[in-house]
């Protein structure tokens, strides 16, 4: 089906609307979405939207503070939505430690390591979920960029369960590759320069893989794929737009598919 030119100018206008939203209005929207009691959009687990809300406070030149809210169907618990809320510290490494560079000079230059400790608590608002408190640790090894502009990352987490009053542990793996593009570079002086004017700083498409081994089956339990594009805004604000696809090597649900939106807040 052809599209318009007034249908297109339409549609552009309508972005500059949505950039033009102020980010308190914006965490309004996301709050709604998250704490309100209404279904899912769809009843299928292969159609649902994953809302969540990231808030980083800076405490210092390498420490912040990361606020996560989020809301979830079958994430977790088939037929179940979750609600959870978490607060992390983030220690910012910009160089590798001596004693990592020591054993692998050639990575001194290209590659940084941060980690973050923190707690969430999972409310499960209805169907057969449980309601869970989670400790997790983290590091993350990042390159800087390498081959065309791609950057590497390699997050590692492990986190410790209580749910239901039954204690688990789970490890986490995801590899994610990313590629920043400054807005003007991408789209050029018109179409870019307009949308930096409305303060889209910079394009990140990205993709990443992450593999779950759960102490519960005593095996990897889950792999999850996320591909998206995040806008990084001026003001220190961004939005994440994602498809996500869940897939169950053992335990419930098999399978997930799903479409999902990050509102981050910087301070």
């Amino acid at each position: 089906m052809r599209i318009s030119h007034a249908a297109w100018i339409g549609r552009v206008r309508a972005l500059g609307l949505i950039l033009r939203c102020k980010a308190a209005g914006l965490a309004a929207c996301f709050g709604a979405l998250m704490l309100s009691g209404a279904p899912a959009l769809a009843e299928s687990s292969n159609r649902e939207f994953w809302p969540e809300l990231n808030v980083f406070v800076k405490t210092s030149e390498h420490t912040r503070l990361m606020f996560l809210a989020s809301r979830t169907r079958d994430r977790e618990y088939a037929n179940a939505v979750d609600g959870t809320w978490g607060v992390h510290l983030d220690l910012l490494a910009r160089r590798l430690p001596s004693f990592w560079v020591s054993a692998v000079p050639a990575m001194e230059q290209n590659w940084g390591l941060w980690f973050r400790v923190g707690y969430n608590h999972i409310v499960a608002f209805d169907g057969p979920g449980i309601d869970e408190n989670r400790l997790l640790a983290e590091a993350t090894l990042r390159s800087s960029p390498l081959v065309a502009g791609i950057q590497v990352a390699n997050r590692s987490r492990i986190e410790w369960r209580d749910i239901g009053a039954i204690n688990s542990w789970r490890y986490r793996n995801r590899l994610r590759l990313e590629r920043g593009f400054e807005v003007v570079d991408a789209l050029g002086d018109g179409l870019g320069g307009w949308l930096n004017s409305l303060g889209l700083v910079q394009i990140v498409p990205y993709t990443m893989l992450e593999f779950f081994y759960d102490s519960r089956v005593s095996g990897w339990s889950r792999r999850y794929l996320q591909t998206g594009v995040e806008f990084e805004m001026a003001r220190g604000w961004g939005l994440d737009l994602y498809f996500a696809a869940q897939d169950g090597l053992s335990g419930s649900p098999a399978s997930v598919n799903a479409l999902g939106a990050v509102l981050t807040l910087r301070y």
